[in-house]
């Protein structure tokens, strides 16, 4: 009797570990960065931005694009879409001009990328920003030849220490995010966020010197 009862006392404080440390799971799934107050695919947070010049640094060249602009929108805490256009993108020398396939010349087009707020780490300072993730690949028609863009980019967002209707982001050269964790690691392996460029099947690092002003439809405060 007295091993039943000791049995059935492991049973209870096994199960009660268990319901723990599912608990944490569900707190740490549900937890920060998230946007206050919650958009909604009803109620989704809409944004506008605009760029200054922007420069993309592949196929060993720094291509200039004067201009940019994105429109986009948060259908929930953490989740949204983003359309961004790069406009009159040319390199002088030697003299290149590039597009997204089908789109003018000089105009490169992100279409429905996907937004997913993220905090990660620049020292022992937490900090929050977005996960730009192209919808899929995307053929570049340049004067000399055609590539394939792919992959994601995580924009640190600043301006956003309490509620406002103004915010900044821009491309970095961060590739790692710790929150939430269910979307920043694969196990207990950061994943990795970067963009890159390809002519052939070999992919190499692409990168995007880019900063926008952005402008929320409504005021909100990002918590991380």
């Amino acid at each position: 009797m007295k091993r039943l009862r000791t049995l059935n006392l492991m049973l209870v404080a096994m199960l009660a570990f268990s319901l723990a440390a599912s608990a944490n799971a569900c707190a740490e799934e549900t937890g920060n960065p998230l946007i206050l107050p919650e958009p909604t695919e009803a109620k989704p947070l809409k944004f506008t931005s605009t760029a200054g010049s922007i420069t993309l640094n592949f196929m060993s060249l720094g291509l200039v694009c004067l201009s940019g602009s994105s429109s986009g929108e948060f259908t929930s805490k953490r989740l949204g879409k983003i359309t961004m256009s790069f406009s009159r993108c040319e390199a002088k020398n030697p003299p290149i001009s590039c597009r997204s396939q089908g789109d003018e010349r000089g105009v490169i087009l992100f279409i429905e990328a996907d937004l997913h707020l993220v905090a990660f780490k620049v020292g022992s300072e937490l900090r929050v920003g977005v996960v730009i993730k192209l919808a899929k690949a995307i053929k570049i028609e340049c004067t000399d030849g055609t590539f394939e863009w792919r992959g994601s980019v995580i924009a640190p967002l600043s301006g956003v220490s309490g509620k406002t209707k103004t915010a900044t982001f821009s491309f970095s050269s961060i590739h790692e995010c710790e929150l939430d964790k269910e979307f920043c690691f694969e196990g207990s392996v950061h994943r990795k966020f970067k963009l890159e460029w390809a002519s052939s099947s070999e992919f190499m690092s692409l990168s995007i010197e880019r900063a926008d002003s952005v402008t929320f439809e409504t005021e909100v405060l990002f918590d991380f």
